[in-house]
């Protein structure tokens, strides 16, 4: 056949695409399960599975691999009342259970009070409620205690939007 043609001369399909990745899009679509062990291996899979027409977020950490993702989301509600205003703020950490176990023992409550860190549906979170507006100002101070402990565990950040991603260096 020609450049680009899905055919061989022979009637058989032809298939431009890496045959070290391939057996894993066929194991996906045998059991439903695609694992990656390092942060590039992911990303290359993810093209595949793009590629293929399947869900590139289907692919997932191995086990015990050191690509594993954590979601930093901190996000803040400003209530309007008549007597005084209130702000609600949300921290909350999402990733892998083995992950968040063990943060669990590494957290430090940020604020005084009440509050403190909970698991809530596999995500741990942390909640405030303040008298006074919030400032940008006080979310890093919310949000140092998981900082900390995230850098504990030899994750750094690997990207920033609303939330951010950390993920381990790939050393």
């Amino acid at each position: 056949g020609t450049m680009g043609s899905t055919t061989t001369s022979c009637g058989n399909l032809f298939v431009d695409r890496s045959p070290e990745l391939f057996p894993n899009i066929l194991g996906f679509l045998r059991s439903g399960l695609a694992f990656a062990t390092s942060a590039h291996e992911a990303a290359v899979l993810r093209s595949e599975f793009e590629f293929f027409g399947l869900n590139p977020e289907a692919v997932q950490s191995a086990p015990g691999s050191r690509c594993e993702e954590v979601v930093l989301g901190v996000r803040w509600k400003h209530v309007d009342m008549t007597e005084s205003d209130r702000v609600y703020i949300y921290v909350s950490l999402n990733g892998p259970q083995h992950v968040l176990n063990a943060l669990e023992g590494e957290l430090t409550t940020p604020v005084e009070g009440d509050s403190q860190w909970e698991r809530n549906s596999g995500i741990l979170c942390y909640s405030v409620s303040m008298d006074q507006p919030a400032t940008y100002l006080e979310v890093p101070k919310l949000m140092a205690p998981a900082l900390e402990a995230l850098w504990s565990l030899e994750f750094s950040e690997s990207g920033r939007a609303e939330s951010s991603t950390f993920g381990y260096d790939s050393r």
